[in-house]
């Protein structure tokens, strides 16, 4: 194991020493109910959920496709997931409270209580089995992967796809025994653990010979690599930031339209009243038609059946 060093496996052992140790402590809580369990009892804290959200997308394969992003279109590459955080905060501010107070455990629950019927209970049924075999299978597929490539850098002595098999054996472990509750907490610390291994890293690669440093690297790089936003052609940054902000303003939107139930109800008091407003405006401008005007036996004939059935409105367009 000449890649490996004795200060790499104290790392490694305090890192498991770390995260058993709170999935230990968060295990008897985790017992009580499947609402301990799978939901924190309704109330993890907002900077936890949030942390534990991100590590979730800090996986063995981002380092790994981050890398290959930036390689091939420079840092500006990157928008092709920095896009989500946009959609992802409008769905937090816009329905989270929503999805709080339906108190449901899963998102395929969701579907049975917005809609109903033989329809709703078979669309449940084809998500649940869509996202948790076929979808979660495709990701934790690369996720494994990109988990085995590293093993084959750092440990290449060893059979890598042993080392995934007992990583994941170890993972399944703590998930298990602690639930929502230890998971989110030790995702949590591991993204902080994660960060801290990236900075120290990016810092150890700057210094080295070959690099020379952050200034002798833009040097070494074309200019557009470094570019924050990104570029398409001959068309300027603003043009293409728009398209790339459409995707999770668009997703938020179609959400908006089609998921959502208080923007249906909404919508269609908004067209209620805005019927009776035309109503009204019409009912008070009929009586001014002047008797020679083209259709005004037709006219005059509606406004005799609205001085009958609403003699209010038209005593207030007398007055």
């Amino acid at each position: 194991m000449h890649h490996i060093q004795t200060l790499d496996i104290v790392i490694i052992g305090l890192y498991f020493l770390i995260v058993f140790s709170i999935a230990a402590y968060y295990t008897r809580r985790a017992g009580k109910d499947t609402g301990e369990f799978f939901l924190s009892g309704r109330n993890l804290p907002w900077y936890i959920a949030g942390t534990a959200m991100v590590a979730t997308t800090f996986a063995a394969d981002t380092p790994l496709a981050v890398t290959e992003l930036v390689a091939k279109n420079g840092i500006a590459g990157n928008w092709l997931w920095w896009n989500m955080a946009i959609g992802a905060t409008l769905t937090v501010f816009f329905f989270a409270k929503l999805w709080r107070r339906a108190e449901i455990m899963t998102d395929v629950e969701f579907v049975e209580l917005r809609y109903s019927g033989k329809a709703a209970a078979a669309l449940r049924g084809f998500r649940a089995l869509y996202l948790g075999l076929l979808m979660n299978a495709i990701v934790m597929g690369w996720v494994h992967k990109a988990m085995q490539i590293i093993f084959h850098v750092t440990f290449p002595e060893i059979n890598s796809f042993l080392l995934v098999i007992i990583a994941a054996f170890i993972i399944a472990i703590y998930s298990s025994a602690s639930g929502l509750l230890g998971t989110a907490r030790t995702d949590s610390f591991q993204f902080v653990f994660a960060m801290a291994g990236c900075i120290v890293l990016a810092i150890i690669v700057l210094n080295l010979p070959e690099i020379g440093g952050v200034v002798s690297l833009k040097e070494k790089l074309a200019p557009q690599v470094t570019d924050f936003l990104p570029r398409i052609g001959e068309f300027s940054a603003g043009g293409v930031t728009a398209g790339v902000l459409a995707i999770p303003i668009g997703a938020f939107a179609i959400t908006a339209l089609f998921c959502s139930s208080l923007f249906l109800s909404m919508l269609s008091k908004f067209l209620f009243f805005s019927s009776v407003l035309l109503r009204s405006v019409i009912l008070r401008l009929t009586p001014k038609i002047e008797l020679g005007s083209p259709f005004s036996s037709r006219r005059i004939s509606k406004l005799t059946s609205v001085q009958t059935v609403e003699p209010s409105l038209q005593g207030c367009s007398n007055s």
